[in-house]
């Protein structure tokens, strides 16, 4: 469209105002936004032409009075001036046009034109004035407002009805005539009309009603303030064009919208819109948003926003909030999250619940998941009865439960991680974590570690959005949040977004109030200033304060007015108090006494109840369900679904904190009271009804599991009140309770409310509780520590143990000791854990000897033989089918226990403790806990006897007990035992005889998953570090090795927060191996100083540590060719070692590279103590060759190497030939490498130079493919450059 002008009475009366879309010229960016008007106003065109219309006529109305401000003169005088204005018709404006680019609407019927207001609006310079005359003489002078009014009347009365037609066609006169002389209120005869906006009518009533009959309720001041009215108009159709006008004549309440937080909304769904970017757009991780501010700020009122924004986009939200003072509830606040993800997914439709099922089922098995049932019992809705039928009721024997506490936290959460992962192929799910400063430090860890996990799988990590909300003032930089707040920064599959709500603006109050009240800026922005003042932009005191204002009627509504008004003068004088807590308290305080009982005891059950339980305290209060609609009018309470909650935290604290503390506690042990007159401690106590909630109405339930037990409802209500105010009879009752909602909660895997009960009725019992009663005091010790194991914490497992151990019978004391030795195990104390565990041994009856001498191990090793000799595979086997004596399950379980601590520290009385507990068993019976006993007999049969047959031969016997007793526990439905111990024995001391590295490494890997299933972190990490070990050794790739490395101690930091893992500084060796062999300094971890770490190793006496880093520092002398005799040194001192001879994956490599380097240093130096040395590991390798072909080429290259060393050229020479294929069979690339090396010394010795030229840039490749950059390069600096100009020697050897 070309430039032209047009009057204002043309465009008006054209077709472009309701077909086309009137722009300002600041207004050029926002045309998408007006194209896509369909999507608020709907597709019906009646309705989207009249609110276009509007706003077309809005824009035009703004454009003619900011031309109106600057028409006057500059020389006119102003009487002059307004006498010239007030002779002006719209048809005396032209505007100029600027045609835009088409836009369609949703509904593609109807086109509309974008069209851009020029600024310039121009006036004739002379007015024809002569057919005005005769009117301007009959009429008043009128003000520069009411001449403004008069042409904005004309802009907005075009076609409207109440005009008289038959006056003239003048659409200015009509309205000044016909409104302005009249007895009633302008703003009221256009309200009364229903033609115009509420907004539209208050803008002509406060410019025409004025002057003599001064009825303008709100007149304007300037013209100003008239384009600031129209300016909002057009910057917020919805609320001043499109609102209905009855909206505002019911009473309201502030704090249903947020407001003063666009920016922090906007932050947030453009990280979430960002997740939506099309893959290889944005980085593959999963993304946090951790929102902070004051109590009070509108954290959870903002993020509420967020998630009903991105409900709306296709996003399922899920969502648990903490309680204060309440961390033990937090791990059950916790599965009610994922409670409601279940929910959600029934309704999604059945397809969608099979399909994750099934999913489970593969990932978990009917054990998995019958054991992830006690922790999420909703989970097995996803299965049909057949499947849900196996150890669906939780284990109560007390022995059962120590493998649940060892294994629940890490199956738990590898087990929801693939609830996750299967629920995310499909939808797309917002998590939300309120109130994080109140969860306790293993629900944050829980959180972190899932979130983790999903932010490693690349293919699903974007449609997982967490969001969490904390307090920042009641969050130090020691709080476990911001703990693993900074663990989430660093890692490298999250990316975390802080947001901090500060307070609100003066501006932002004003918004609110214009929102809310559907008033201009001008109107409002007084009491906006009233109220920032007293409550200095605190969100939730501002609202608290106009809620306040609106119910005592100091702001109320006006029918007169057409809207809400106040006097700020008087509200600036209503004393409020200083905070939001003394006006709620003021609130709460003018209530009748028994409003304020019933509030009183509902702020006892935290921020929220279940309507249920609600229903069940009538008869403890009478009238209290019927009062809770009086509340929720009263905005201290809100309803979702069939949860009753304050309306926010601190309503709920304020109310509480009305009562004194002797209030308090007296309240807490009526209602618990109450609640034992109501139930038995001997069965299931679910509510009445509670039990049959409708699966749909478990999405509104983000409460405790627990709280649907009303024994732990009372417990927690007799916790609080404490055992002051009992009597003897009733401590001792309560105590009972307490011991049964700890085996509840322990049952559910939730050992913190475990823990937080069994130590609560221990106080219960008193100092004297042992004496009270022995049985149930020893019951709550025993809980007591099996719950702080599950927690790691192992301070208190000893405390409660020692405890125990001091008062109770030694047979009542086994569990707990076999708790201790696991605990002091995971913190690294092995050495006080064997020698505990071989105490416990001898109190059995396991004739163990004081000192291990060589004479009192080899008597013991002989007589274990002879024994076992005597057993056939069918007789062992039948053994396990006998009825054993506790006693007998207590000693295995006991040798289980210390088995890890005496192999780490290579103790001599590991052979001694594994054939005196064998021989005592093959007596006794075989029980399946007996399979760690006969592994460790396997590896000994190895380490001491070297009698590979007899090894496999014990292993392949504890494969079939493992298998017996599975079948065993699945015709009985018992829990298997998880045999971790065992199978690890096989992988150390076993297999590493007959498989490769690799195919190892793969076993491990499927051994670490199986760990995780089961929960058992140890095994879990143990397997993953030697995996990742198997891997260097066998050739891998150093750079992908290296980033494993990386990421297994980033995972053990993560895993042993509070405890010492014993296999860190093993990883952190291999990353010492692995960047020497690369020269890499520019890695992710910090590598420790190998010496300090030596230093530290040999001052803790491990004997084993102290093996691993000589035998290290000897393979990376002999790969950097300078240090081979410092090189043979490191040999000698790993020698010497006593964790030399045990059988493991090392001790393989520790003889083939003591073997190399031995020859090696004979052919530099002579010496016939290490032609001999050589000679010997060569001889080694051969038998261990003859056991394997793995090992085929290490043993040939060894005897190239020895025969090279003896001048044997021609044979030797073969023998290099025939390492190097069989290392090419193997895919041992970096032996290969080393072989074509020395296969290149031996052709310079023999003065072959163009081929040892060749070998030499084949090892050059090798080394390079292998990773091992830093060799490479030596290798090329030492030989390949230097031997392109080598002379032949004299001599028929070199040995330089």
């Amino acid at each position: 469209m070309d430039r032209l002008p047009l009057s204002l009475l043309e465009l008006l009366q054209s077709e472009m105002t309701t077909h086309g879309v009137l722009l300002l010229q600041e207004e050029a960016t926002a045309i998408p936004a007006i194209g896509n008007s369909d999507t608020v106003y709907g597709n019906k065109d009646d309705l989207f032409q009249k609110r276009q219309l509007m706003e077309n006529k809005v824009r035009v109305a703004l454009l003619l009075t900011r031309s109106v401000v600057n028409f006057l003169p500059e020389t006119a005088t102003e009487q002059d001036a307004l006498q010239q204005l007030s002779e002006l018709r719209l048809d005396d404006f032209f505007v100029y046009l600027d045609g835009l680019a088409s836009t369609a609407a949703n509904d593609t019927a109807r086109s509309q034109t974008s069209i851009l207001l020029g600024v310039d609006i121009i006036a004739p310079t002379s007015i024809n004035t002569m057919n005005r005359k005769e009117q301007r003489q009959q009429e008043q002078p009128l003000t520069k407002m009411e001449i403004l009014g008069k042409l904005l009347c004309s802009v907005f009365s075009l076609d409207h009805s109440y005009l008289h037609a038959d006056e003239t066609n003048s659409y200015a006169e009509n309205p000044s005539k016909c409104l302005r002389f009249t007895d009633q209120n302008l703003l009221s005869r256009l309200v009364y009309t229903e033609t115009f906006p509420m907004a539209i009518c208050r803008l002509l009533s406060d410019l025409l009603d004025v002057n003599r009959n001064s009825k303008a309720n709100s007149p304007f001041e300037s013209v100003e303030d008239v384009i600031q009215d129209l300016e909002q108009m057009i910057s917020m159709p919805s609320i001043f064009l499109h609102d209905p006008q009855g909206l505002l004549k019911s009473p309201k309440l502030f704090g249903h919208v947020v407001h003063g937080r666009k920016e922090q909304i906007a932050a947030i769904i453009d990280v979430a819109a960002q997740m939506d970017q099309p893959n290889g757009e944005c980085p593959r991780t999963i993304e946090a948003v951790f929102v902070s501010g004051l109590a009070g700020s509108g954290k959870s009122a903002l993020v509420q926003t967020v998630r009903d924004y991105l409900y709306r986009s296709g996003w399922t939200a899920v969502k648990a909030k903490f309680e204060r003072s309440s961390e033990h509830t937090s791990r059950a606040i916790l599965m009610g999250m994922f409670d409601e993800i279940i929910s959600d997914l029934f309704e999604r439709g059945e397809d969608t619940a099979q399909r994750v099922s099934k999913s489970l089922l593969a990932e978990l098995g009917q054990d998995g998941v019958s054991q992830v049932a006690h922790a999420l019992p909703s989970i097995q809705l996803l299965f049909d009865d057949t499947s849900r039928s196996r150890n669906s009721s939780p284990d109560t024997d007390m022995g059962t439960r120590l493998d649940s506490a060892q294994l629940s936290n890490w199956q738990l959460i590898y087990s929801l991680t693939k609830l996750l992962e299967a629920v995310l192929e499909s939808d797309r799910y917002i998590i939300i974590c309120d109130d994080l400063q109140w969860a306790d430090q293993a629900s944050i860890s829980f959180i972190t570690e899932i979130l983790t996990n999903i932010g490693n799988l690349e293919h699903i990590c974007r449609r997982c959005f967490f969001v969490g909300l904390y307090r920042e003032d009641e969050v130090s930089d020691k709080h476990p949040l911001s703990i693993q707040h900074s663990n989430l920064e660093m890692s490298n599959s999250i990316n975390t977004t802080r947001i901090n709500l500060t307070s609100l603006s003066k501006d932002d109050v004003t918004d609110m109030l214009m929102t809310e009240f559907r008033l201009p800026r001008r109107i409002v922005v007084e009491l906006a200033h009233v109220i920032h003042n007293k409550t200095a932009g605190h969100a939730l005191f501002v609202v608290e304060l106009l809620n306040s204002l609106l119910r005592d009627s100091s702001i109320s509504y006006s029918s007169e007015q057409c809207r809400y008004s106040w006097d700020s003068f008087r509200i600036n004088c209503i004393q409020t108090g200083d905070s939001v807590a003394e006006l709620i308290a003021s609130n709460i305080s003018s209530l009748s006494p028994a409003f304020r009982r019933k509030l009183h005891i509902l702020s006892c059950f935290g921020t929220q109840i279940h309507s249920t339980i609600l229903e069940f305290l009538e008869s403890f209060q009478n009238g209290i369900s019927s009062s809770i609609d009086i509340f929720i009018d009263k905005g201290i309470l809100d309803r979702a679904g069939p949860i009753i909650m304050f309306t926010h935290d601190l309503i709920q604290q304020t109310v509480y904190e009305s009562m004194d503390l002797d209030q308090q506690r007296s309240l807490h042990l009526d209602i618990g009271q109450f609640l034992c007159g109501k139930s038995r401690i001997d069965e299931s106590l679910v509510l009445t009804g509670m039990g049959q909630l409708q699966l749909k109405e478990q999405k509104y339930i983000a409460e405790k599991n627990s709280a649907l037990h009303l024994v732990c409802i009372a417990c927690d209500h007799f916790g609080t009140a404490g055992p002051d105010l009992c009597s003897e009879i009733q401590r001792l009752n309560f105590a009972e309770w307490f011991l049964a909602a700890g085996l509840r909660t322990s049952q559910r895997f939730n050992f913190r409310a475990a823990r937080y009960y069994y130590v609560q009725g221990i106080k219960f019992l008193g100092d004297d509780c042992w004496s009270a009663d022995l049985p149930l005091c020893t019951e709550l010790h025993h809980g007591a520590v099996l719950a702080s194991f599950a927690l790691g914490e192992a301070d208190d497992v000893t405390q409660y143990a020692e405890e125990l151990i001091n008062h109770a019978p030694f047979e009542d004391t086994l569990l707990s000791e076999q708790i201790v030795l696991r605990s002091l195990t995971q913190s690294g104390q092995v050495e006080e854990c064997a020698s505990r565990g071989i105490q416990i041994l001898r109190r059995l009856g396991v004739n163990i000897p004081v000192e291990p001498t060589c004479e009192s191990i080899m008597n013991s090793v002989v007589s274990a033989n002879i024994m076992a000799s005597q057993y056939s595979v069918e007789q062992i086997l039948h053994l396990c089918d006998k009825s054993v004596d506790e006693s007998v399950h207590s000693i295995s379980k006991s040798m289980d226990a210390i088995f890890g601590a005496l192999q780490a520290k290579s103790s001599p009385f590991l052979p001694l403790v594994t054939c005196e507990v064998l021989k005592h068993t093959l007596q006794y019976g075989v029980c399946e806990e007996a399979s760690t006993t006969f592994a460790s007999y396997a590896m000994l049969k190895v380490a001491l006897e070297g009698d590979y047959a007899a090894g496999r031969y014990w292993s392949d016997i504890v494969k079939e007990i493992i298998k017996k007793t599975k079948a065993s526990n699945k015709q009985s439905k018992k829990r298997n035992f998880p045999h971790l111990g065992a199978r690890l024995c096989f992988l150390f001391g076993i297999d590493i005889w007959f498989y490769c590295p690799r195919e190892l490494s793969n076993t491990l890997m499927k051994f670490h998953q199986d760990s995780m299933k089961m929960g058992d972190i140890d095994y879990a990490m143990y397997s993953l570090s030697f995996a990742c070990r198997y891997n260097i050794m066998s050739g891998e790739n150093l750079s992908v090795a290296l980033k494993a490395v990386e990421d297994r101690i980033l995972l053990t930091a993560r895993a042993f927060k509070q405890k010492t893992f014993m296999m860190k500084p093993y990883l952190l060796l291999d990353c010492f191996l692995l960047t020497g062999l690369m020269g890499k300094s520019d890695h992710n971890i910090e590598c420790c100083n190998i010496d300090d770490l030596q230093a530290e190793a040999e001052s803790a006496r491990n004997s084993r540590l102290v093996f691993y880093i000589f035998v290290y520092k000897m393979i990376l002398g002999f790969f950097q060719r300078g240090n081979i005799i410092e090189a043979e040194s490191f040999s000698h001192s790993a020698r010497i070692n006593p964790h030399a001879k045990l059988p493991e994956l090392l001790q393989i490599y520790f003889t083939f590279y003591r073997g190399l380097i031995s020859l090696q240093v004979y052919r530099q130096l002579g010496g016939d103590e290490r032609l001999k040395e050589g000679r010997e590991m060569m001889n080694i390798m051969e038998k261990w060759t003859n056991n394997s072909p793995v090992f085929e080429n290490k043993w040939l290259l060894l005897k190239a190497e020895y025969l090279f060393s003896c001048h044997s050229g021609e044979d030797s020479r073969e023998f290099y030939k025939a390492s190097i294929n069989a290392s090419k069979k193997h895919g041992y690339i970096h032996e290969l490498a080393i072989a074509y090396e020395l296969m290149g010394n031996y052709y310079v010795a023999h003065e072959y130079t163009d081929d040892a030229r060749s070998c030499y840039n084949k090892a050059y490749v090798c080394y390079k493919e292998w990773g091992a950059t830093a060799v490479a390069v030596k290798l090329s600096a030492k030989h390949i450059l230097e031997n392109s100009s080598t002379k032949k020697s004299k001599h028929p050897r070199s040995w330089d």
